[in-house]
């Protein structure tokens, strides 16, 4: 590779020569021509030898000999969905309403800022309890205890909210 690696670049120089010569010529259509498929030549193994330079330092072993973790980028399946779903159909999946987002504010109004933040991280934007945990530099049973903190706290909200909406619906009329 690294022979390679010497041979494009000895091309790259020859490459720099010609489209200087080709500079300090008269000028005319058939020298533009040339000179767009010299630069064009010239970016190409400029691109290239970094490639190849950046594979050098890359890891010696091959794609199929690495483990699962450097082979697969993780990421969240809901995520995908919804980035194909916006590709093709070009508008969001679902709309929230005004009343829905209210009702959202309200509950996660009664959570504490650090609550909030963790609820938001696993909930809204799928981390793993490990990473949230690394973000805010606490442990992992810290996050978890937070989670479910916050979680039983929405629930007594919501059912709370719901005996309200029905009291007001059945029983106001």
């Amino acid at each position: 590779m690294k022979d390679l690696v010497k041979e494009y670049a000895h091309s790259l120089r020859k490459v720099r020569q010609a489209i200087k010569s080709l500079e300090l010529s008269t000028k005319n259509t058939r020298d533009d021509a040339q000179l767009k498929i010299l630069r064009n030549m010239e970016r190409d193994l400029v691109y290239t030898i970094h490639l190849m330079k950046r594979q050098i330092c890359a890891s010696k072993r091959d794609l199929s000999r690495r483990s699962k973790s450097q082979r697969e980028i993780p990421t969240d399946p809901n995520k995908m969905d919804y980035y194909s779903y916006m590709e093709v159909f070009k508008e969001p999946i679902c709309s929230v309403t005004d009343n829905d987002r209210l009702k959202l504010f309200r509950v996660l109004q009664i959570l504490s800022p650090h609550e909030k933040e963790v609820y938001i991280l696993r909930n809204g934007q799928g981390f793993l309890h490990k990473e949230i945990a690394s973000f805010l530099g606490v442990t992992e049973w810290n996050v978890q205890q937070t989670l479910k903190r916050a979680e039983q706290k929405i629930k007594r909200r919501v059912e709370n909210m719901e005996i309200i909406d029905f009291y007001q619906n059945n029983c106001l009329k």
